[in-house]
């Protein structure tokens, strides 16, 4: 017999019932309901239609309104492509003006944007116009001051074999008058600006501190800036200016290199030896003057010191010389020379007068003066040679002298080729010969001699002192004090006699 349906409905619920019941079957089906879940995780993600997007731009103008940049971006899927106559509305509408925007910047990114499909940002689409300051007119240096320094010399392969005379790099920056230095230029006019919309924006007119012009300077008509006398060119304190006055504080040095300046030189600090010193003009030395080669076209003044020098060693002066002491030294001058204190060893030639201090001593040597000399003691208990000359022009003597030497040379010469060879001809050589005889006869008609010349002496002139005046010579045998020397034109001799 079968189950009735009803009741076979009412026995599977009430059998339902007893499964929802029991702990373990709802642990099962907790546990299948996360499989289910967990697997449907697992499902890949629809595919979503892409959206279609216009490109579009972003425009910031800059705070001071000089500057329009913009940030652009490309069109997604089938979205509308921006196009430069929207970029140029969007412009226009902000106020921005048309000289303002940079068109082709602006077409170049749009096309740009269309081919590529990517993003380009802060690009700049427009820009205002600065203004120009107004420049008044200002002087500038075009003089390269680089090339008056001093520069070490570079090391040469050739080193081992000779020597770089570092003396002949100076530091000091000598230029000659009329260089040209600088130049003065006019004024520029200044222009205003506007802003990316439009507006005015003023000139301003630059500050420049101006370049002054110091002493030997000079601005011509064409605007140039040259030096009217030779010396250093000196930039200082925004003044640019020529000293015709060299200044050495510290000496002279390797720093300074040989010094030859075309004006009055001053040297405050030490001398070291064997450097030469030239001027144009006047040298004063504050110290003792060092052994150095030294020409002065003007007076050569040792104010608080002497002259020692090497045998080697020899100064040539136009002026004048001054000096407290002088050792070892050969010094000539066209003018006076006066020493305060003492002569020692040294060759003195002027073409005036020599005058030494009181208690001054002359001791060995020669001297050389034209129109005499004033001294207290002459030589020394010793008997040290020492020699004077005066009536005669130094300067002619010593080319007579010169001339005589090479005409002895060309002599000993011309014995050695016939003791070799006695048929030999020697014209060349006599030619020489000739040539000095001829130039010695012309200096002596030259030479005009001062017979009036005399020898002063307060002190004594020691025994060994020999008196040379217009070719008379007279050596002193016995020592004499407080007269003169001179000579007597009658007996063509030297005498001497007492001061009054």
């Amino acid at each position: 017999m079968e189950d009735h349906p009803v009741k076979k409905q009412t026995e599977m619920e009430s059998d339902m019932n007893k499964l929802l019941l029991d702990d373990d079957i709802n642990n099962i089906f907790e546990s299948t309901l996360e499989s289910e879940v967990e697997n449907f995780a697992e499902i890949p993600e629809r595919q979503v239609e892409e959206q279609s997007i216009d490109s579009k731009i972003e425009i910031t103008i800059s705070q001071d309104e000089m500057l329009v940049t913009a940030d652009l971006f490309p069109p997604l899927g089938s979205g509308k492509v921006l196009t430069a106559f929207d970029v140029f509305e969007q412009l226009h509408g902000l106020s921005i003006t048309e000289n303002a925007i940079c068109k082709k910047k602006v077409h170049k990114y749009i096309n740009e944007i269309e081919k590529e499909r990517k993003v380009y940002r802060e690009i700049t689409i427009a820009r205002g116009t600065q203004p120009t300051p107004h420049i008044p007119s200002y002087t500038q240096i075009i003089y390269d001051f680089k090339n008056c320094q001093s520069v070490s010399p570079e090391k040469t392969e050739h080193e081992n074999k000779a020597q770089v005379d570092h003396k002949k790099f100076s530091s000091i920056c000598i230029i000659r008058k009329g260089t040209l230095v600088a130049r003065k230029y006019d004024p520029i006019e200044g222009k205003n600006g506007k802003s990316v919309t439009g507006e005015v924006i003023p000139f301003q007119t630059a500050k420049i501190k101006d370049i002054k012009l110091g002493k030997n300077i000079e601005l011509l008509e064409n605007n140039d800036i040259v030096t009217t006398k030779d010396g250093e060119i000196v930039f200082n304190k925004n003044e640019l200016s020529l000293n015709n006055i060299l200044n050495l504080n510290q000496g002279v040095s390797y720093k300074t290199g040989h010094i030859k300046f075309p004006g009055t030189i001053i040297i405050k600090g030490e001398v070291e030896d064997d450097f030469n010193i030239i001027a144009e003009n006047n040298i004063y030395v504050h110290n003792a003057l060092a052994a150095s080669n030294i020409y002065c076209g003007g007076n050569l003044i040792v104010e608080n010191g002497g002259i020692i020098g090497r045998k080697h060693n020899k100064i040539k002066v136009v002026g004048s010389v001054k000096s407290l002491y002088v050792e070892n030294v050969i010094i000539e001058a066209l003018q006076n020379i006066f020493i305060e204190k003492s002569a020692f060893g040294s060759t003195l030639s002027s073409n005036d007068t020599i005058t030494f201090g009181e208690k001054s001593k002359l001791i060995g040597g020669k001297v050389y003066a034209k129109n005499g000399i004033n001294c207290h003691d002459i030589g020394n208990e010793s008997g040290a040679i020492t020699e004077i000359y005066c009536g005669d022009d130094f300067a002619i003597i010593h080319k007579l002298f010169l001339i005589r030497k090479h005409r002895e040379k060309q002599v000993i010469e011309k014995q050695k080729i016939l003791k070799r060879d006695p048929s030999s001809k020697t014209d060349d050589i006599d030619l020489i010969i000739l040539k000095c005889d001829m130039s010695s006869d012309k200096i002596l008609q030259m030479m005009k001699y001062n017979e009036e010349a005399k020898v002063h002496i307060i002190g004594k002139a020691f025994p060994g002192t020999v008196i040379d005046i217009c070719h008379i010579k007279h050596t002193v045998s016995d020592a004499v004090s407080n007269g003169f020397f001179y000579l007597n034109k009658e007996d063509g001799a030297i005498h001497f006699q007492n001061h009054i």
